[in-house]
């Protein structure tokens, strides 16, 4: 499924993700690593913050993700991607 590309629709993505933010923002302290790199503010909107990471990935493009994937782990830990 990572190597094809699929049908994907972005809006759906980042409705999806808001939704785990906010679970994690309500279940994870502030200072904790996820919620510092999903908001860029303690008041930015789950769904705002979802929609700028979604929009702001390469991640739908099958290329990229193939590159990742080829590459290996310091291609991944080195992405300046959103996700």
């Amino acid at each position: 499924v990572l190597t094809r590309q699929t049908p994907y629709s972005p809006e759906v993505g980042a409705r999806l993700l808001a939704i785990r933010l906010e679970l994690a923002r309500d279940w994870l302290p502030a200072d904790d690593p996820v919620v510092r790199m999903a908001f860029r503010n303690p008041d930015e909107d789950a769904l705002d913050a979802a929609r700028r990471l979604v929009y702001g990935s390469r991640i739908a493009d099958v290329g990229f993700r193939r590159d990742l994937l080829d590459s290996g782990r310091r291609a991944v830990t080195g992405s300046q991607d959103a996700m």
